[in-house]
């Protein structure tokens, strides 16, 4: 497994969870005036990042593997 392509591809993919993280924190700003809610419009960001960095090396860890998987049985 290239571990250099899998790191690629969750941080690229960190970026744009982050992306739409602050898209998320913008579109739906929090009507509640606790602290607990208006500091977590803060965390979208970070919280798509993490979920993008998981997805994309999951899904680069897949591809990985099903392209290893053909060259072995072809």
């Amino acid at each position: 497994m290239d571990l250099k392509r899998l790191l690629f591809s969750a941080l690229v993919c960190a970026g744009v969870g982050a992306v739409f993280g602050l898209a998320a924190a913008q579109i739906s700003p929090s009507p509640y005036q606790s602290q607990n809610y208006i500091n977590l419009t803060r965390r979208y960001p970070w919280i798509g990042a993490a979920a993008g960095f998981c997805g994309g090396g999951i899904i680069s860890a897949v591809q990985q593997l099903n392209e290893q998987y053909d060259r072995q049985n072809r």
